[in-house]
């Protein structure tokens, strides 16, 4: 799996062409979140294809999470988790700011949570 990081003018973080999403991805970012475009993200790949993705901004002195997908084959790998811990071990402002919209997704930011402390987490669950 390669990962890497990448700025607002990838099709991860602003959106506009539609073709590059199939299934589950373009249902994650169109359908059911509406996401708006961001400022960062880390991609991973597998064999050229997307499995995984964390979209952020950053402000300041806060990290604003803005959607976190891995492909349904590839869930329950940890891909997620790996890249937030490249996010967090990059990026060292003292808050961060995310909202979960599954179970999933809540049980990884309380791990986070609890192998970060020494960043603010500001969590909304509406799982």
């Amino acid at each position: 799996m390669r990962t890497r990081f990448v700025t607002g003018d990838h099709y991860v973080c602003h959106l506009q062409d539609r073709k590059r999403f199939t299934g589950n991805a373009q249902h994650f970012l169109y359908v059911e979140n509406r996401l708006d475009p961001c400022q960062h993200a880390v991609v991973a790949t597998e064999a050229g294809k997307l499995v995984g993705f964390l979209r952020f901004g950053t402000y300041r002195n806060t990290i604003f999470a803005w959607g976190t997908w891995v492909d349904p084959s590839q869930r329950g790998k940890g891909i997620g988790a790996h890249l937030w811990h490249l996010l967090l071990k990059k990026y060292h402002q003292k808050t961060v700011e995310v909202t979960t919209i599954t179970a999933r997704g809540s049980r990884l930011v309380n791990t986070l949570s609890e192998n970060y402390p020494d960043r603010n987490w500001e969590w909304c669950d509406i799982s």
